[in-house]
C-alpha cells in the first residue's frame, strides 16, 4: 500500500482514481486475492489521501463513510460477477454472518498478539513506531493516508504484529521519502 499511495501522490486527479481502482480489483477481486478487510484499507488510504491532497481534511469523515459503502459494493458486484471467496459468503449470509466472522478476526488478533512475549513486543514496539510518526511535525499527506489505512488493518485483518510491525517500517520509509522531497522543494504535480 505504501508505494502506490506515494505513487498515488505523485499522479493526483482521474490517474489517483484509476491507480485506487487497480488496486481495488488487485486487493479484492476473487480472483485476484478476495481480501474485504484489504479493500476497506486500501480504499481508506486512497480516500484519505485524496482528501489531504485536495487541501480537504474535513472530508475525511464522509470519506471513510464512502469507504464502506464502497467496499460493499465493490463486494457485491463480484458476486454478481459469480466470484466466490469467504468474503462475498459472509456478505450474502447477512448481516449476522458478518459480525460473527468479524469476531472471530478479533479473537484471532488477541490470541495472535498475546501468543508469545515476542509477538506481544512486536505489537508494542509497532504500535509505538506509528504513534511516533503520527506525532511528528510536519504532516504529509502520504503518510498521514497511510496511518488511516494501517488503523483500519489493525481493525479488519487478524495479523495485528504484522501489520503494525511492516506498517511502522512502511510508515518510516514514507516519511522518509516525504521529507526528502521537502527539502529538495519537490511538489507534487496538480
Amino acid at each position: 500500500l505504501g508505494p502506490a499511495l506515494a505513487a498515488g501522490l505523485l499522479l493526483r486527479g482521474w490517474r489517483l482514481v484509476a491507480l485506487a481502482l487497480l488496486c481495488l480489483v488487485v486487493v479484492g477481486a476473487s480472483e485476484t486475492g478476495a481480501d474485504g478487510g484489504g479493500i476497506l484499507v486500501v480504499a481508506s488510504g486512497f480516500a484519505v489521501l485524496a482528501a489531504l491532497a485536495n487541501g480537504r481534511a474535513r472530508a475525511i469523515p464522509l470519506a471513510l463513510v464512502g469507504v464502506v459503502a464502497l467496499g460493499l459494493a465493490f463486494v457485491g458486484l463480484d458476486a454478481l460477477a459469480g466470484g466466490s471467496s469467504h468474503v462475498t459468503d459472509a456478505l450474502s449470509s447477512g448481516p449476522g454472518e458478518l459480525f460473527e466472522s468479524f469476531r472471530d478476526r478479533v479473537e484471532r488478533s488477541v490470541s495472535i498478539a498475546t501468543s508469545t512475549v515476542w509477538q506481544l513486543a512486536i505489537l508494542a514496539a509497532g504500535l509505538g513506531v506509528l504513534g511516533y510518526f503520527a506525532a511528528l511535525k510536519p504532516r504529509f499527506p502520504v503518510v498521514d493516508a497511510f496511518l488511516v489505512a494501517t488503523a483500519v488493518s489493525l481493525v479488519v485483518n487478524d495479523s495485528p504484529t504484522k501489520v503494525a510491525g511492516y506498517g511502522a517500517i512502511v510508515c518510516g520509509a514514507l516519511r522518509a521519502w516525504s521529507v526528502s522531497r521537502e527539502r529538495h522543494g519537490i511538489e507534487s504535480p496538480t
